[in-house]
């Protein structure tokens, strides 16, 4: 890894600077230190043949000599005398005309030195490319080149998170996860220096590694270099002892408030590590709060800082945000971390507080740390039962089971069982897999208090597991029961809702189900506090809502939404890996294979940090796309074993994407008819559990297998009874029995965003007309097929399997092209010295092959179908497994 690393992703940048190099006066490269200036110059320079090039390079320890920077290319001595014009005098020294001039840091030139390239250019001697430091002051002369409009300035931008992403796969051989990526992009704020440095230590340290699926995943901190730390010393420069700690208390506090900082420092202070742009002040709601400039300069702040000096400064932090009076959320967290920091030890009660505000910002890793301090510090079987659900919820499942096991002598009171028996059930069937146990816990739980609200509490519970593991009469019959013992309060409002929504979603009443999960949600601040992991489910179900549709779209940008969030609900890894799922789900339905693989993909990182019950979906999805891209090796990888399948298979509402994408494992290794038992087995599980969006999915995949006839009448019954125009097509394509009637259902695929079921169907289709004696309108059905599969990235199914674009000669695909290209028969013949009837004859044998009958559909061929097609076997029918 350590050496030159790929250049990508600067490919406008890299036209203009080859551009400028070959006319005009040249161009200036600025931007931030360790953005890429360089290296996109010496990139360009590569291409420069024929021209010399001249190199020099601006330093701080050359600035104070004349001419320093061009000291290697003068003469020993100064002219006889010493008399005469100095800068004509260096200029025929180091300049042939034409010649081309790179300065690098041209902003650390010293005086005479940029007196002189502002001459060069001025004259027309040299043509420059620069580059220069952006917020750095340069000598005059250089900054007349683009002030003076001698030149242009290019400033360069620092790379995006897809460009960093980009850079990570070529510089690493293989795909980083997307959180991964996200979190490094994030740490280096797309500063290709910092970025390596990054990589580089995480891979000598053995923090960033490939998984079992081949991703580049981070695990654990981020680590700083001291290489890395020296060149963040660097850029900070020479900081006073005032500045120096202005810098330390933001590292240790950011964000911080600014009341809180001019508490503990002068103002002048502060302004001057603004000013040098060390730090940087936003306005949030109604204060403002500092930050430092890079994300990176805090962890070598924090490095440099000894253990005595950092429980110093912490302790100074929560003194004076207390003496603020803590009016905002937030500060409660902050003085509750900063007093455990500094003085290894806080208030229960305050930690407790603490822990629960960071919970409801899903800031699960904060949480745990607060909730063990607090249960350390005394906080009691209360600290425990909340304890316990977070370590959970991070796929901490054991250390869970002992927490709770531990705090059975603390509890003291009714509530405090109850809630202990809820978190320890919660954590035995989500976390473990140990169902029947859990059943038990609870029934100690309700056979222990005659309180209406704690059983509510049981009962709401018990719904919510019934839920997942498919039982919706059950999850029905408990949530009546709760509702018979009274109002209940907020939180198991919105608890009671959201299992509620999950059961009209299941059985297909999806618009009813969406409907109760965003009002649900529209009142999330009166629970979020009490109950946020309700506000997952609920952001879930909206997900899976859209998807079930069909809804592409809608699906999408919830998923994306709830990856975009920052900080709070959306950055924690459980959203992260079911948002992943889901959006795996939508590119696989829309036919985008590869790219439904790299979304599984991304979710793996989390598994080992999830509950064993969100795995099922993220393992499910996986598996089937890797099936669909034909690496079967690939999908078992992410089938669970025989171990952990049982549990997985349990929990039948989320976790039956792994039973879809057994039935695509099956078919891949070559037993179709296995396959089509597979999906029926699977519609057969559904149907049993009421889970009737499920069944769609599982029976549409025995029609796209070829057997529709065995459940025509199942999908038929399904379109009164599930919510969508995606069930009512899935049903279309089982009943349609001719080749007419598959091509309609085709293109209604296609205007629906469902790719490839739309390329299965056509490909169908082709056989449905060969049966009927239509080899014409066979044709044209295998050539759309073969169009739509050329969008689906090599999706491999046995409809699609012996699919591929039908053979032209030689001199047919030529005409066909000249004539796509809008060229008459006879402007044809002239070009290829033949008859206008000859054209004519290979024309028609085109249209035929093809399917086509016009010009405008020829083109519309040819440029699915590339530059060189091949000759298509037969494809797969409707009914022929």
């Amino acid at each position: 890894m350590r050496g030159l690393w790929p250049f990508v992703a600067r490919a406008s940048e890299l036209d203009r600077v080859r551009a400028a190099s070959l006319r005009g006066s040249g161009l200036v490269v600025a931007g931030p230190a360790g953005v890429g200036k360089t290296r996109l110059v010496t990139e360009a320079l590569k291409e420069i043949t024929g021209l010399p090039v001249v190199h020099v390079c601006g330093t701080s320890a050359g600035t104070a000599i004349p001419l320093g920077a061009f000291a290697h290319m003068l003469p020993a001595r100064l002219p006889v005398g010493g008399r005469g014009n100095l800068l004509r005098w260096a200029a025929d020294a180091v300049a042939p005309d034409g010649m081309l001039l790179h300065v690098d840091d041209a902003h650390l030139l010293d005086a005479t030195s940029a007196a002189l390239v502002h001459h060069l250019v001025v004259h027309g001697r040299a043509r420059l490319l620069a580059t220069v430091r952006s917020g750095e002051p340069s000598p005059d002369p250089i900054m007349a080149l683009w002030k003076n409009d001698l030149m242009s300035r290019l400033e360069l931008a620092p790379l995006s998170s897809q460009e960093t992403r980009l850079l990570l796969s070529r510089a690493l051989g293989g795909q980083p996860a997307l959180w991964t990526t996200q979190r490094l992009h994030t740490a280096a704020q797309g500063n290709v220096l910092f970025l390596r440095e990054l990589v580089l230590t995480g891979q000598e340290q053995g923090r960033l590694r490939r998984s079992s699926q081949g991703v580049w995943q981070w695990q654990g901190e981020l680590l700083v270099s001291s290489r890395l730390r020296e060149l963040i010393e660097t850029r900070l420069g020479d900081v006073d002892d005032a500045e120096r700690e202005v810098l330390e208390l933001v590292a240790l506090g950011e964000p911080l408030d600014a009341d809180i900082l001019t508490r503990l420092v002068p103002s002048s202070s502060v302004d001057r590590a603004e000013a040098r742009q060390l730090i940087t002040t936003d306005g949030e709601r109604d204060r403002l709060v500092v930050r430092l400039a890079h994300p990176l300069y805090g962890e070598a702040v924090r490095g440099a800082m000894g253990p005595f000096r950092t429980r110093s400064l912490l302790r100074r932090l929560a003194e004076a945000a207390q003496a603020t009076g803590m009016r905002r959320r937030g500060d409660l967290v902050r003085v509750a971390v900063w007093q455990l920091d500094g003085e290894g030890a806080a208030d229960p009660a305050l930690l407790m507080e603490a822990c629960l505000a960071s919970w409801a910002a899903w800031d699960l890793d904060l949480a745990i740390r607060l909730g063990r301090a607090a249960l350390d510090a005394g906080g009691g079987a209360a600290v425990a039962g909340v304890l316990g659900p977070m370590l959970f919820f991070t796929g901490q499942a054991a250390e869970a089971e002992a927490v709770l096991s531990r705090a059975e002598g603390l509890i003291t009171a009714e509530h405090e069982l109850v809630m202990h028996r809820i978190a320890r059930a919660w954590n035995l069937i989500w976390g473990l897999g140990r169902e029947a146990e859990a059943f038990r816990v609870l029934a100690d739980a309700t056979a222990a208090t005659a309180v209406p609200a704690l059983l509510q509490d049981i009962l709401s519970f018990s719904a919510a597991f019934h839920v997942y593991a498919g039982r919706l009469r059950e999850a029905e019959h408990d949530l009546d029961r709760a509702r018979e013992l009274g109002v209940p309060e907020v939180r198991l409002t919105a608890m009671l809702s959201a299992v509620s929504s999950w059961i009209l979603l299941m059985r297909g009443r999806v618009r009813e189900a969406l409907a109760l999960m965003t009002g649900t949600l529209s009142d999330v601040d009166a629970w979020r506090d009490q109950a946020p992991f309700v506000e997952h489910f609920l952001a879930d179900g909206i997900c899976m809502a859209h998807l079930f549709t069909g809804a592409l779209d809608s699906a999408e940008a919830a998923a994306a939404e709830r990856l975009a969030l920052e900080g709070e609900f959306g950055s924690a890894p459980l959203a992260r890996a079911t948002s992943s799922a889901i959006l795996g789900a939508v590119h696989r339905l829309r036919g985008q294979v590869q790219d439904a693989r790299r979304w599984g993909a991304d979710s793996v990182e989390c598994w080992d940090v999830i509950p064993l019950v969100t795995t099922a979906p993220c393992r499910g999805e996986l598996a089937h796309a890797a099936a669909l891209t034909g690496d079967l090796e690939a999908a078992r990888k992410a089938f669970p074993g025989d171990e952990e399948s049982a549990p997985l298979l349990s929990f039948m509402a989320v976790g039956f994407p792994l039973l879809l994408a057994r039935t695509w494992m099956t078919a891949l290794a070559g037993d179709v008819q296995g396959a089509v038992e597979c999906a029926l087995a699977a519609a057969d599980d559904a149907e049993r559990h009421g889970l009737r969006v499920w069944q769609m999915f599982a029976l549409h995949d025995v029609v796209r297998l070829g057997a529709a006839r065995r459940v025509a009448d199942r999908l038929a019954g399904l379109v009164e009874l599930v919510d969508g125009e995606l069930v009512v097509l899935c049903a279309r394509h089982a009943a349609a029995r001719t080749g007419k009637a598959l091509d309609e259902v085709s293109a209604d695929f296609e205007r629906f965003g469902v790719i490839l079921y739309a390329a299965e169907a056509a490909a169908q289709a082709s056989l449905a007309h060969i049966a009927e004696g239509r080899e014409r309108n066979a044709r044209a059905s295998a050539g759309r097929a073969h169009d739509l599969a050329t969008r689906c990235q090599g999706a491999h199914t046995p409809a699609l399997a012996q699919l591929s674009a039908p053979r032209l000669t030689a001199s047919e695909w030529e005409i066909a092209q000249l004539a796509a290209g809008g060229l008459t028969n006879r402007q044809i013949a002239g070009q290829r010295f033949i008859s206008i009837r000859t054209v004519s004859s290979h024309l028609n044998r085109v249209y035929h092959k093809l399917g086509v009958s016009d010009r405008a559909g020829l083109a519309r061929r040819l440029k699915a179908l590339g530059s060189d097609p091949p000759d298509p076997p037969p494809s797969a029918g409707p009914d022929a497994p």
